[in-house]
């Protein structure tokens, strides 16, 4: 269902932006996997967000957090993306970083 109203978005989005329907479904069919992988995370982060407060270990792991921060910017420099404009997409504004 989720995945459904991401897609929906999308459409939605594309549509108000006067894109043809021929170019929306490419768009649409491009950005599926993205959409199915968050949803997947989403699921997953609530079954270790349970597991962390069971066993009453920390939340956050900066340490960890680093590593791949690290990993994807480097990945994203492979892939000619500059730096700056992927280590945003794995912070959240409140948390000021």
């Amino acid at each position: 269902m989720q995945i459904l109203k991401g897609a929906l978005a999308i459409l939605i989005t594309l549509a108000i932006g006067g894109i043809g329907p021929a170019f929306a479904q490419d768009a649409m069919n491009k950005l599926q996997p993205l959409v199915e992988t968050s949803a997947r995370r989403l699921v997953l982060a609530k079954q270790v967000a349970l597991a962390k407060w069971d066993s009453q270990a920390p939340v956050e792991d900066t340490a960890r957090e680093a590593e791949v921060v690290t990993a994807a910017i480097k990945d994203g420099e492979s892939r000619g993306l500059d730096r700056t404009s992927v280590s945003p997409l794995f912070f959240s504004a409140d948390r000021g970083q």
